[in-house]
């Protein structure tokens, strides 16, 4: 049979390795949550991938069954790095995890995008200024994406 002492020195310890642990996850959790600690190598990734700038107003992750990824007022620029090309209120996607862990593949279950603007324009050569964002590039660091559905709010 445990003492008294001992139970209640089990149950001070549980306590404060319980408490620590929150404490230690919250800290994680609020800094993961805000996305703009992260904002500039987002933006690096978008704009290599792209190769148009981007920016955006405010980041934000969810954790729930999978993380859910929002960004507010987003702006995409020509190639120029001048010309607005596409904007929108905001846009937002959840990521499967399984497929990202085990295989090494981006899979956005939906993407959501809320109140966009586009402007395709034909130049004076007869190339409009989307077909540089439509052709097939093969990286072989690359990760492959796969979206699910899209799914356009209001869009202009």
């Amino acid at each position: 049979m445990i003492s008294r002492r001992a139970t209640t020195f089990l149950i001070v310890t549980t306590l404060i390795l319980g408490v620590l642990a929150g404490g230690v996850t919250a800290l994680f959790l609020a800094r993961f949550h805000e996305l703009d600690t992260y904002k500039g190598q987002i933006l690096a990734e978008v704009q290599k991938s792209l190769n148009r700038t981007v920016t955006y107003a405010k980041g934000d992750v969810t954790l729930r069954l999978f993380p859910a990824f929002s960004f507010t007022k987003v702006t995409v620029t020509e190639k120029d790095g001048l010309t607005t090309f596409a904007t929108a209120d905001r846009v937002s996607f959840r990521l499967a995890l399984i497929p990202l862990l085990l295989q090494r593949k981006i899979v956005i279950g939906k993407l959501e995008i809320e109140r966009p603007t586009i402007q395709i324009i034909r130049g004076k050569d007869g190339i409009f200024n989307i077909s540089d964002l439509l052709e097939e590039e093969k990286k072989e660091d690359a990760t492959p994406l796969r979206v699910k559905g899209i799914r356009i709010t209001e869009g202009q």
